[in-house]
């Protein structure tokens, strides 16, 4: 598989050339999974303590 380098004021990724991602997409998917780990883990310390 190609990869190409997109570059924006974030910085840079490797993407499969046969596609148009967009940058910011992925960082803001990468992002809210992180968000939603913290979210999941306040939780449970809510939980538990």
């Amino acid at each position: 598989m190609e990869y190409r380098i997109e570059r924006d004021s974030m910085g840079e990724m490797q993407v499969p050339a046969d596609r148009y991602w967009l940058l910011r997409l992925r960082e803001v998917i990468r992002i809210s999974r992180l968000v939603s780990r913290r979210c999941q883990l306040k939780l449970y310390m809510h939980l538990v303590s």
